[in-house]
């Protein structure tokens, strides 16, 4: 039992960092770039597969992957002539190859989105019942109305209206919400509950699931799922930023192969069916949050080679190489300084 929730945790994992390495190399092949390797995970190396032109490799550490291009990392462009290098490719050639990689990753948790959605369902923002003498029945919320906007942020799952309460806790709120066909705007502010520990508006759903009934209700409740990750991602980043960052709010790769193996330890009782459901929604969440967290415009980052490529195509000449690879090399540095500390304080809290 305990190598099948491990198995599966690293399957997912590795899923997720195999798609996002394809998307470069995809990217980089069809831009007429050699690929010298293309590896999944990290370390020494457990076999190698020669190809023509492109090493594929599987490494100890299933903790990510690379995928390295030929002159990816010259200092000069001119030092590196050849036309299948990747410094020599115009800049629109090199930030389609470096995009790709979070975009695989986008379109992967839009696939399994559908999946989920034909499956499951999608849960569709409306009141069943309002607590009495709560924020919302004073303020003239009722059941069956179907909630579209807090403040200025649209509503299309329940889910979303769970995470923004979350992350705006005690926050006045103009809610908007659809009656009969017309739309009414109600303001409140939650209140604390001591039962539950948190703020709260007062209200509750649980059987609103949703399943599309033809191809555009399909792709239309896909991107709502889509839209929540990312929404989930972003949110919790900015929430960590604002000053609520601590290692016990951060969890890294051990602590996500963890959490995904007790998941699976509880879920397999249940059937296959619903095993693979679980491990479809993980690849969804995790895969979103890998395509959100490699945008972010930091050195080393997917993020901060397309902003140097920006102020490439902005300034009409290139980021001196040497002071690019510097930045790099600094950021990678700090990310993997970043991991250890994340994976020590996830080892803590499995012990």
């Amino acid at each position: 039992m305990t190598i099948i929730k491990i198995l599966a945790a690293l399957i997912i994992f590795g899923i997720i960092i195999l798609v996002h390495e394809f998307g470069h190399f995809i990217a980089a092949k069809a831009c007429g770039v050699c690929v010298l390797e293309f590896s999944l995970g990290m370390g020494p190396r457990l076999f190698t597969i020669h190809g023509k032109e492109t090493d594929y490799s599987l490494k100890l550490l299933p903790l990510g992957g690379s995928c390295q291009m030929k002159g990816e990392m010259d200092d000069d462009p001119e030092e590196a002539p050849d036309p299948d290098s990747f410094q020599n490719k115009a800049p629109w050639q090199r930030f389609l190859i470096i995009a790709a990689g979070p975009a695989f990753n986008f379109i992967l948790s839009f696939i399994v989105a559908i999946i989920l959605c034909t499956s499951i369902g999608s849960d569709l923002p409306v009141v069943d019942s309002v607590i009495s003498g709560k924020p919302a029945e004073i303020a003239g919320i009722l059941p069956g109305d179907r909630i579209t906007k807090i403040n200025s942020r649209n509503i299309k799952l329940y889910r979303e209206l769970i995470l923004y309460n979350s992350l705006h806790e005690g926050q006045q709120q103009e809610i908007t919400v659809l009656r009969n066909g017309q739309k009414y705007k109600f303001s409140l502010v939650p209140e604390y509950d001591n039962q539950y520990g948190k703020y709260m508006i007062g209200i509750s759903s649980s059987g609103n699931y949703v399943f599309p009934q033809n191809v555009f209700e399909t792709l239309k409740y896909s991107y709502y799922e889509l839209r929540y990750n990312v929404l989930l991602a972003l949110d919790s980043l900015i929430y960590l930023i604002n000053g609520h960052f601590s290692p016990d709010n951060v969890m890294g790769p051990v602590g996500i192969i963890s959490n995904i193996s007790e998941t699976v330890e509880e879920t397999i009782p249940y059937g296959i069916k619903i095993l693979l459901l679980t491990v479809a929604d993980y690849i969804l969440l995790f895969g979103t949050n890998v395509g959100v967290f490699n945008l972010i415009p930091f050195p080393a980052l997917d993020g901060g080679r397309l902003l140097l490529i920006i102020i490439e195509i902005i300034i009409g000449k290139p980021v001196n190489r040497k002071v690019e690879n510097y930045i790099n090399f600094i950021g990678f540095a700090l990310l993997m300084v970043f991991m250890l500390i994340i994976s020590i304080n996830d080892i803590g809290r499995l012990l």
